[in-house]
């Protein structure tokens, strides 16, 4: 090999080496400047053991409203649980959302009783009273602290009946739904210790936990309602074939 040659080669070899360089840092710009999802999607997994429940949950009868009440253009009395499931907690005293329409009710009654499987079991049974916004949207109704604690492994059955002129009556306007309290696994334990509150919302929904996923996801919009990404974090789950509630998933939140 002469001299000129090699310096042809050594040439060659240098401007391949810066070409690589530049191809490489750029590269690692692009990957720097690229957007970050900052905000996970939420699934909501039914959780393997659920069993479909068919008798209680979703929208009150289209017919069904307060005498004093205008006829109602949009969505009607409406638990937020998935169609057909049963849903779970970690809590031993849960937060359960329900949509309300334009009512001019200013009292709700909410009751929570355990399922057994047996009428002569005694039951555990609570019942309270909520005020109601006065305008319509989606409100959270958390089980007062004098109510007794759900336990581990048992199933509770809740409804929520709106008190037309202050009258509790078996026509009023209503919605029930389940919840079973579980067990929080070691898994889930750490995660949740690593995560940010989104995350662990979307955490709560990859575990079947959908009172803690929803409500947690509810928490952070009422404390940022501005937030466009919450929004379709929160539009996207009740969207979701798993959870059905699209007829909500544009209601506001309100207290």
């Amino acid at each position: 090999m002469t001299f000129k040659n090699f310096n042809k080669q050594l040439i060659l070899l240098l401007i391949l080496v810066e070409s690589v360089t530049i191809i490489y840092s750029g590269l690692l710009l692009a990957k720097e400047n690229a957007p970050i999802n900052k905000n996970p999607k939420i699934v909501f997994k039914p959780p393997e053991s659920a069993k479909p429940r068919t008798s209680v949950g979703g929208a009150s009868r289209r017919d069904e409203k307060c005498p004093e009440d205008a006829q109602q253009i949009g969505p009607f009395l409406t638990a937020v649980i998935p169609a057909n499931q049963q849903a779970l907690t970690l809590q031993d005293h849960p937060t359960v959302l329900v949509y309300l329409p334009a009512t001019s009710t200013e009292v709700a009654f909410f009751s929570i009783t355990e399922e057994t499987s047996s009428s002569s079991n005694k039951q555990q049974h609570y019942q309270t009273f909520f005020p109601l916004p006065k305008k319509a949207g989606i409100i959270r109704l958390k089980l007062p602290a004098d109510a007794f604690d759900l336990q581990i492994g048992k199933t509770y059955k809740w409804s929520f009946v709106m008190m037309c002129n202050n009258k509790l009556r078996p026509d009023n306007p209503s919605v029930a739904g389940t919840i079973e309290r579980v067990a929080l696994s070691s898994t889930l334990t750490e995660q949740l210790k690593q995560a940010k509150p989104l995350e662990q919302a979307a955490l709560y929904g990859e575990f079947g936990l959908w009172y803690d996923a929803i409500n947690t996801l509810a928490k952070l919009r009422e404390a940022d309602p501005n937030n466009s990404e919450l929004m379709m974090v929160w539009q996207d789950l009740l969207n979701s074939a798993t959870v059905g509630l699209n007829m909500l998933a544009k209601q506001p939140l309100v207290h």
